[in-house]
């Protein structure tokens, strides 16, 4: 896939999806939790954060993994309850 064709997606799915979400009476702020929560699930090696995070704290790559990973993940599964809380009461 092209930057192009990124760029072509990251324009038109707000647009798809503002119709879906309004029928449902879903806050944007709630849908906007929801894909952060999501997102940061896990880190990947083709992120250029994860190879900051190795060379500030001086981790192997395979140690940075671990750390990272677990560290995103718990946060995605902490997060995510708390969004849908957050669906609810807002």
């Amino acid at each position: 896939m092209t930057d192009h064709d990124q760029e072509a997606l990251r324009l038109a799915a707000p647009g798809l999806t503002n119709k879906q979400i309004a029928e449902r009476g879903v806050a944007p702020v709630v849908v906007g939790l929801a894909i952060a929560s999501g997102a940061m699930f896990a880190v990947h090696v083709n992120s250029n954060f994860f190879w900051m995070f190795k060379a500030l704290l001086g981790l192997s790559t395979q140690g940075a993994l671990k750390t990272l990973t677990v560290g995103t993940t718990l946060g995605s599964l902490i997060s995510l309850p708390a969004v849908v809380l957050a669906a609810f009461l807002i």
